[in-house]
């Protein structure tokens, strides 16, 4: 299991999301342990194919082996009843050989469904810890842009009420100023000044 960069533990999924969410410890830590279960869904996977291929070699070995006594049986009663070399035979053997033929197939067809219903489980476990891994980064930048929106919109709103601030307190000079120089005018004008 990658433990780099959050692109390394979504490739690992088979999601490419280049310039995704900054990772935080608990993502890549929830993104690890469903690595991790995806690395025991994969472990589960070969463990029961292995189990499959061994059932099916121990089956085909028996089905062999049966066909061995059966045929020395077949053999040892048409030698007995002198029909060794004849069609009934022939008919026999045949018939034999074609009951052995099915069984080994039916064999070989429970192995490759057995198998391939292994890998389709695993397929639909490896699509859910996919998903679940995208929701939750999708889920995580989500709340990201969430803080970054509430961030810009705080700091606008601070920056209009310190601009609102600023324009108060510049009419306030003013009108100080303004009343001074009216107070100062009519102290001049009374000759007070």
């Amino acid at each position: 299991m990658p433990t780099g960069t959050l692109e390394d533990l979504l490739g690992r999924f088979g999601v490419e999301y280049p310039g995704g969410p900054e990772p935080t410890p608990a993502l890549l830590a929830f993104m690890r342990g469903l690595g991790l279960s995806l690395d025991e869904a994969e472990d589960m996977k070969a463990r029961s194919e292995a189990t499959i291929k061994r059932r099916s070699e121990d089956a085909r070995s028996d089905v062999e082996r049966a066909a061995g006594r059966s045929k020395r049986g077949l053999t040892a009663d048409l030698l007995r009843r002198g029909v060794l070399s004849s069609g009934e035979a022939n008919t026999r053997y045949a018939e034999h050989s074609e009951d052995v033929g099915d069984r080994l197939g039916d064999i070989a067809m429970g192995e490759a469904e057995g198998i391939d219903a292994v890998r389709a489980a695993f397929e639909q476990a490896s699509g859910g810890y996919r998903t679940r891994a995208l929701e939750k980064v999708l889920g995580v930048e989500g709340e990201e842009d969430r803080r970054k929106a509430t961030l810009a919109a705080q700091t606008q709103a601070f920056e209009r009420e310190e601009a609102s601030r600023e324009e108060w307190w510049t009419k306030e000079q003013t009108a100080n100023e303004d009343f001074l120089q009216a107070q100062i005018e009519l102290m001049q004008k009374h000759g007070l000044f």
